[in-house]
């Protein structure tokens, strides 16, 4: 399941073929690699589990993502405290059966903008528990302006913890 999970040495993975990380039956996950700084190589690859990027501690970009499709979204960046910049969301296809981004941002604490979420479609999700959680750089949330949270049941400690932001759009 952890195909790549704990390989605390691997900075990059652009030298890997897509041909070998992808496919139904294997599931690419980059779990608790600390040093890794680029995700250039993985353009167009599924995923197929939760917390694939998660504690990914010295990630600052998600470029290279481009053409990727996730079909989990919970816990999938959280704990990389290193990322300033999340624009290659927007170039990314999140599966319209995810229910929940549960801690999806969580500990993310150089991110200041989220730009990139502009387009995620959250119509399905019922849990927004944690998402931005201790984002403690982030002051701009006007890309996530247009959420509509109509299925949200569960919205506790969304932006727990994110002592810079100065302003608030209210979800609709």
């Amino acid at each position: 399941e952890y195909s790549f999970g704990a390989c605390a040495y691997l900075t990059s993975i652009s030298t890997l073929s897509n041909k070998i990380i992808t496919g139904s039956d294997i599931r690419v996950n980059l779990y608790n690699c600390t040093a890794l700084t680029s995700l250039v190589g993985l353009e167009d690859v599924s995923f197929n589990s939760s917390s694939s990027f998660q504690n990914c501690s010295s990630l600052t970009s998600l470029d290279g993502l481009q053409g990727c499709t996730f079909k989990y979204a919970q816990n999938l960046f959280s704990g990389c405290r290193s990322l300033t910049d999340i624009t290659a969301l927007s170039e990314v296809t999140f599966s319209s059966s995810i229910t929940n981004i549960n801690y999806m941002f969580s500990g993310c604490n150089a991110l200041t903008s989220l730009d990139g979420l502009q387009g995620l479609d959250i119509s399905n999700i019922n849990q927004l528990v944690a998402v931005f959680q201790n984002c403690t750089s982030l002051t701009d949330l006007s890309a996530i302006a247009n959420w509509n949270p109509y299925q949200v049941t569960n919205i506790n400690s969304l932006f727990y913890g994110c002592s810079s932001i100065t302003s608030f759009y209210v979800l609709r």
